[in-house]
């Protein structure tokens, strides 16, 4: 939240209101910005403010701001598929949408789709070539979450193709096509 400068203040003192509820004090700033962390999804908070010097305290504003705050969704661990990079998060409760954005070159984020279920395949990433990605929940009255600083990086790795094999004295030899970016290969067996 940004409080506007009053000339001569010392300090803010931030008021809450939590959905139909009451106002109350909630804390005291010298800053002009507030970060509100005991919140909760799903829920309405109103606040106001007051400006403060050694004697004197201001009024409220009387048009409060109104936030509906919506939790930002976990992203776990990206998954490698034939058709892209895979995105599992965590669903958000009351979110109808997922907004998914991708890191580029400038450091800033490109959107990249959405998606109403718990997971979004990238299927544009490139063989090899690393990503980072975040993702934003969006609920039924327009209110957005904020995301996980810093994101989640995947490289994309492609499926390796079977080259063929050979039938040793000692056992099986497997060949497949090497991938770009891999560090090494799982082989699983079927008997």
């Amino acid at each position: 939240m940004l409080i506007s400068p009053v000339n001569g203040a010392k300090g803010y003192y931030v008021y809450r209101k939590v959905g139909n509820g009451n106002w109350a004090y909630y804390k005291s700033t010298t800053s002009t910005t507030f970060i509100d962390k005991n919140v909760s999804n799903g829920k309405n908070y109103a606040y106001r403010v007051k400006a403060y010097s050694s004697n004197t305290v201001s009024g409220f504003v009387y048009n409060p701001k109104t936030v509906l705050f919506v939790a930002t969704p976990k992203v776990k661990t990206p998954i490698n598929t034939d058709s892209g990079i895979k995105l599992p998060y965590d669903k958000v409760s009351g979110a109808k949408e997922y907004y998914v954005y991708r890191k580029n070159a400038k450091n800033g984020w490109d959107y990249l789709g959405k998606s109403t279920s718990s997971s979004f395949t990238d299927t544009t990433a490139v063989p090899g070539k690393k990503y980072t990605y975040i993702v934003k929940a969006y609920n039924s009255k327009g209110y957005i979450s904020g995301f996980t600083p810093g994101g989640v990086t995947s490289i994309r790795l492609v499926t390796p193709q079977p080259t063929g094999h050979s039938v040793l004295s000692n056992g099986i030899k497997l060949r497949w096509s090497a991938v770009t970016g891999a560090k090494g290969y799982y082989v699983y067996r079927k008997t």
